[in-house]
């Protein structure tokens, strides 16, 4: 067995109608706790906050040992709002009976067809790796997001589909079966403990924080997970391993998930086959995009992964060819509210 992976992140959220995003939870935040610690600090300062996991860690440094307990206390409190803050917004989330149909379809093409956007050549490339394949598939999904937005669709593609979805026939004349996986929420959920932090101790910039075995199980979500004992790291790991596609969607490849994004890097070197196919918005959408502007974009999304990865300038040259882009997607495009 192999899998297509996805990682799904906040993106996808925002892309079926959710306000997920960090500053309008800010805004909600500030109006219920505008005395709080972390809430002065962001109302200050909203660029310095504007991805709330790295300023969180950064701005340990400002935090002298007579603040210590304002600062924990305020943490504490900060992701109580937040988880506090998506219930609200996932209750907003209406399907009607009409709805399902379409989401179900949608899905059935994002899983199945995430290829046909690309160029002709990239294309086939993605072909090849799914229809060469003497085995079985699974879709997997490892979300990043605290909600469950895309569980409930993920459920009613399920519901039209419990045992398979497609299949595909390999060069050896068989026909292999593609079915629907599990969704492992790598952080947490709003329902569960949420997990929100840095990536490891470097990106902690208060010294006496990083010297501390439980402000450094607060702060690295790896470690947090450890503490909590749920296995998310370790099954993320094995979801990867044995994945043959990995596709990102909803992701700023940002540098708190650099742990993700160095095991991706690494997995791409272990197989020939490999490919990793990033979706990514494009914030300054046009009607048309020359290709001035489609290359530079492209350059620094690989840009992006190559430094938050660590990965080194040898091995990416090895891996950088594996990487396919795609702006502005429509793999996900529907509403939920």
């Amino acid at each position: 067995m192999k899998r297509v992976t996805f990682l799904i992140g906040n993106g996808f959220d925002i892309n079926v109608g959710l306000k997920t995003k960090y500053s309008q939870f800010y805004k909600d935040y500030i109006n219920r706790c505008p005395h709080d610690y972390i809430a002065q600090a962001i109302k200050s300062d909203y660029g310095y906050w504007a991805d709330m996991e790295e300023a969180l860690g950064g701005y340990t440094a400002e935090v002298s040992k007579e603040e210590d307990k304002s600062f924990w206390e305020s943490e504490n409190l900060l992701e109580i709002s937040l988880a506090d803050y998506l219930e609200q917004e996932m209750k907003k989330i209406n399907i009607s009976e009409e709805m399902k149909n379409k989401i179900v379809s949608k899905m059935e093409r994002a899983l199945t067809h995430f290829d046909e956007e690309f160029p002709v050549a990239q294309r086939s490339t993605i072909s090849k790796t799914i229809n060469n394949l003497a085995d079985s598939i699974v879709y997997s999904f490892i979300s990043f997001n605290y909600t469950d937005a895309f569980d409930r669709c993920i459920a009613l593609l399920k519901e039209k589909h419990p045992r398979v979805l497609v299949t595909h026939r390999a060069p050896n004349l068989i026909n292999y079966e593609h079915s629907i996986g599990d969704i492992l929420h790598i952080h947490g959920t709003v329902n569960d403990q949420i997990v929100l932090g840095v990536n490891d101790i470097e990106q902690i910039s208060n010294e006496r924080y990083k010297k501390n075995k439980v402000y450094k199980n607060i702060l690295v979500k790896a470690e947090a997970n450890r503490q909590l004992g749920n296995n998310h790291t370790e099954r993320a790991e094995g979801i990867i391993d044995s994945s043959i596609l990995i596709c990102v969607y909803g992701m700023s490849l940002g540098i708190t998930d650099k742990r993700w994004w160095s095991y991706i890097c690494n997995w791409l070197q272990k197989s020939k086959e490999n490919r990793l196919i990033i979706f990514q918005k494009n914030e300054n959408r046009h009607i048309r995009i020359g290709r001035f502007e489609l290359f530079s974009k492209q350059e620094e999304v690989l840009q992006r992964l190559r430094i938050n990865s660590g990965i080194d300038n040898e091995n990416w040259n090895k891996i950088e060819g594996k990487i396919l882009i795609k702006f502005d997607s429509g793999i996900f495009d529907f509403s939920l509210v």
